[in-house]
């Protein structure tokens, strides 16, 4: 019997997992991940705190660069549009096209979901994130990464983010989300985000992935049929789930379903100054597609 330390969040799609309607012989999962699975990140990629689980997309591109002990599955957990999660204040609000030179509030700059947000201002309104000054709290996952010269460290806690957008400290917050909560006087930065993510979907066909399963890699190389079972759980899983709104595929499982959200990851962050190099696909997957015989 193997198992393995988990960190996953309550997922509908993915809950026969973690009540063991869902299973594979000789494998036991031990869901001992916090509550809310990114504050587990950190201790993942430092420690390797857990065997497997639900990881930032962001962060693994990092882990990459950093020769961390990770191996990535192409394994869909948390995808959105990352539209209504940029917001600004009602009152005197500004285009999206106008914060260049602004201050945007975050709570870490390497965060997945800002990265996304960055990507959209630059492709769709035309601001490049070197132009404006990031407000962060908190540090990155990996020890090793140095934030770029327009991040700007706040002594301020993450909750407090929202309060600094009110008073005007910051022009406008990404929120993720355990921030996302309506406001009096706050609204998104994006007119009609929901509208306008529909428009950015039309035009490049897949959803921003935010969360994807990783593994340890000596995990890998000790258990690897356990992988090959936990990959085969998570796709069955998925090809039972419900299709989302307008047929729209918010969980692809597969390597060419992901190659065109990651694709795009790489290149925002490279562009931003999140990662030093473009990272190639297999750099990010030839592990987990020679384990899988892909």
């Amino acid at each position: 019997m193997v198992t393995l330390h988990t960190n996953l969040g309550d997922h509908a799609a993915f809950m026969p997992i973690k009540t063991g309607a869902l299973s594979a012989a000789g494998l036991t999962l031990d869901f001992c991940g916090p509550r809310v699975p990114h504050t587990g990140f950190k201790d993942m990629v430092r420690r390797g705190a857990y065997d497997f689980g639900e990881f930032a997309l962001g962060t693994f591109l990092q882990a990459v660069i950093y020769d961390k002990p990770l191996m990535l599955l192409p394994v869909t957990i948390v995808a959105r549009f990352p539209h209504p999660m940029i917001e600004c204040r009602s009152a005197g609000r500004t285009a999206p096209s106008a914060m260049a030179g602004r201050r945007i509030g975050v709570r870490t700059y390497s965060q997945t979901t800002a990265i996304w947000v960055r990507g959209i201002l630059d492709e769709s309104y035309g601001v490049d994130p070197a132009d404006v000054t990031w407000v962060c709290t908190d540090d990155a996952h990996l020890a090793e990464y140095v934030d770029p010269p327009n991040v700007e460290r706040s002594t301020a806690a993450s909750e407090h983010l929202p309060a600094m957008l009110v008073s005007g400290e910051i022009d406008a917050l990404i929120v993720g989300g355990d921030m996302a909560k309506k406001r009096d006087g706050i609204e998104p930065l994006i007119p009609e985000p929901n509208a306008a993510a529909r428009a950015w979907y039309g035009r490049h066909g897949y959803v921003p992935i935010n969360h994807m399963l990783a593994i340890g890699r000596d995990v890998a190389e000790r258990h690897p049929e356990a992988v090959r079972d936990v990959y085969r759980l998570f796709a069955e899983a998925k090809a039972s789930a419900p299709i989302g709104p307008d047929g729209i595929d918010f969980l692809p499982v597969g390597f060419e379903a992901v190659r065109a959200p990651v694709e795009a990851m790489i290149d925002h962050a490279f562009r931003q100054r999140v990662i030093p190099r473009r990272l190639s696909f297999d750099e990010v997957f030839g592990d987990a597609a020679r384990l899988l015989g892909a």
